[in-house]
């Protein structure tokens, strides 16, 4: 049975845009990140960004902003938004695609990623012919030229614009959970194994959005105290 959280977490991409500025055989480039590998509650969050190669028709305060964007934990929590909504509205086309906690539990944390990051390819308009994925591991089953880019985020312009978006979409879904779930204080800690969010397992217990089988988690459930 499809987890109940799960139609909640697709988000919704842009209508495709028309791409005049490139060439008919131009080989189109995406870029893949994902948000929330290693946190201990909440879903793994792949993002894909196919960002335009010719960006002489932006304004002179759409290269400025543009200029800002780079790995997401490198630019401030206060422009992440706004780089986020800049990077909606002038990407080619751009989705985001979640698995949920149980998602994770039930394969692992990188197939869980490979599914968000084929499903986000299925959803782009138009195909592209080129992959960059941030990180050293891609299962490929697509058939496509793809790159494997270490710290990709902050070498390409696509991974860059997926690394951020995702994780803004990320940080304010689990703002949401934390509504839910208040006592681990996710609103800050976005489900990471931080001390707090330990002490509030310690404390509460595990909810349905922890992952079950990794170490914090099984440590809490072989105490047999929840």
């Amino acid at each position: 049975m499809e987890h109940p959280e799960y139609k909640k977490i697709r988000a919704s991409r842009t209508l495709s845009r028309p791409a005049p500025y490139w060439a008919p055989d131009a080989i189109i480039e995406a870029g893949f990140d994902e948000c929330g590998y290693g946190s201990i509650a909440g879903p793994v969050v792949g993002a894909a960004v196919i960002w335009p190669k010719d960006t002489s028709y932006f304004t002179a305060e759409e290269r400025r902003v543009a200029s800002r964007i780079r790995d997401s934990k490198k630019v401030p929590k206060r422009i992440r938004g706004l780089l986020a909504q800049f990077i909606k509205e002038h990407a080619v086309d751009w989705t985001i695609i979640a698995r949920t906690s149980i998602d994770v539990d039930n394969t692992n944390v990188l197939v869980a990623r490979d599914a968000c990051f084929a499903e986000a390819l299925e959803r782009l308009c138009p195909k592209p012919g080129r992959l960059l994925v941030d990180g050293d591991k891609w299962d490929d089953r697509t058939g496509i030229e793809y790159h494997l880019v270490n710290k990709g985020d902050d070498k390409y312009m696509s991974i860059a614009c997926a690394s951020i978006i995702g994780k803004v979409w990320r940080d304010e879904y689990m703002k949401e959970l934390a509504k839910e779930c208040p006592d681990y204080n996710w609103g800050v800690n976005k489900g990471y194994c931080t001390r707090d969010h330990l002490e509030a397992m310690e404390t509460h217990g595990l909810t349905k959005y922890h992952r079950m089988t990794w170490g914090p988690c099984q440590r809490i459930l072989s105490s047999k105290r929840f």
